[in-house]
Order: C-alpha cells, then structure tokens, then sequence
C-alpha cells in the first residue's frame, strides 16, 4: 500500500517500538513509542493522519498506554465520536514498574487537540493502579478496558470517568499472564500459567467461566505436540468457542 510508505517516510524517525492502539469501523491508530507520535489509518481510502503531540510539562512524563474507540449516544446510538485515549504517569525512577500521579488525555477526532482530564478526578481510580499496563486498552460497546495485575479498569468514552470492575476468581493461583479479550461480542478475561489457562466471560454484570482450565496432564496430548518436522518450544493452538476445547491447527 503506497499510502503507507509515504506515511512512514513523512514520520520523523519512524521505527519500533509501534503498538496497535485499537481498531474500530475500519479506522486503525497506532502509537510511536519512539517519537511519541499517534496515527490514525483508514486503509479502505488510503488515508492517514498524524495527530499533534501533547505539550509535556517536563521530561519526566512517560505514556503508560493508549486506547482508541468510539462513543455512541442519542436514542439509536447515532451519534459517534472517535477518540484516543493516554495514560501518562510521573517517572520518579529508572524502574518501569514505579507509577506515580496517573493522569488522562483524550484526543477527539476532529478538534485538532488534546484535553488534559487532571489528576483530580475522582471517578479515575487510577490511584490503585499497582502495576504496568502490558498492552493497549481493549474497545467495546463505548468503553476502553484496561488490565493490571488482574485489576480490570473500565474507561466509559461518553461520560469520560474511569470505574473498576471486579475480576472473575482466581481459579489459577500460579497464572503469570492475565489478558482482556472480546468473545462472542462480551468482554472476557483469560488467565494462564506455564501449565493451565481458563477464560471467563462477563454476562449480564456478572462473570462466567467459559472453560475449564487445563492443567499440566494435558500438556502430552495431542492437541499439545509439536507437529512433525518442526523444532520449536513454542505451539500455536486454537480455542475452539463452540466445542469448548483446544485443539492444535494444521500448519
């Protein structure tokens, strides 16, 4: 796509690292950690643009994460507004576990600037934020989910306030990984370790368990081997939504 070299050659020192912010009706940003740059694509009309960078009251600034969604209001949701979302936080050391004074800047599309939300609000919550966010934030339904050591933080693109959500159990009490995902259009939260994993699924206010978890007796089955002529520690599988179980794919 020639659109895309152009938009890349046109970025000042365009290079990794480069995370997919979201992605929504067609509209793709991404955000330049490097040059702290954000770009909103929409590869279907071959047309891009670089939105203008925050002012940083110091260098001691840094972007924790970034979402991209849009909010939909009026009686037939019609009326949509796409935004960019930042979490920055204070660098008060070397350590990129330390976080310190979170604060929110929502970009809308279409006003040219960004909008400090401050430090103040209330309705953030981000005061319990205790560790990184590993990823961008996830878009559904008018809001943008976030997830840190298995607190999961719901930022609602309409009233523009932060609220936290309680998290399934804890049915792995060794999991390392917890991510947030979108299944069957609800939000879901899936959890695993080096042996087990289980997914549970938000319906109606409350969390389901979708799956069972899998523990180490099933890392030798089939579904778990390497297939033939491949030499790797890592294996692709698919979690099969209607038949509730894994199973590896043909390569």
């Amino acid at each position: 796509m020639g659109f895309l070299n152009d938009m890349f050659s046109s970025a000042k020192a365009f290079r990794p690292p480069v995370i997919i912010a979201g992605s929504v009706n067609g509209l793709i940003c991404l955000y330049n950690r490097f040059v702290h740059e954000t770009y909103v694509l929409n590869p279907i009309f071959e047309e891009y643009t670089i939105l203008p960078k925050p002012r940083p009251k110091n260098n001691t600034e840094v972007v924790l994460s970034c979402g991209f969604g849009v909010s939909a209001s009026g009686k037939y949701k019609e009326h949509k507004v796409y935004k960019v979302i930042r979490i920055c936080c204070k660098k008060v050391s070397l350590d990129p576990y330390t976080i310190k004074a979170p604060k929110i800047e929502v970009y809308t599309l279409g006003t040219g600037q960004w909008r400090s939300l401050g430090r103040e609000n209330p309705n953030y919550h981000l005061t319990n934020l205790q560790g990184p966010l590993k990823s961008a934030g996830l878009f559904l339904n008018s809001h943008v989910y976030w997830i840190a050591d298995d607190q999961i933080y719901d930022f609602d693109l309409v009233t523009e306030t932060f609220e936290l959500l309680p998290s399934p159990p804890q049915d792995i009490r060794d999991a390392s990984y917890h991510t947030l995902a979108v299944v069957k259009g609800r939000l879901s939260r899936i959890s695993s370790s080096t042996s087990r994993f289980s997914v549970w699924v938000m319906k109606e206010g409350s969390w389901c368990k979708l799956m069972k978890n899998v523990d180490g007796a099933a890392a030798g089955s089939e579904a778990f081997k390497t297939p033939a002529g491949v030499k790797a520690t890592v294996a692709l599988l698919c979690f099969d939504l209607t038949a509730a179980h894994l199973q590896s794919p043909s390569l």
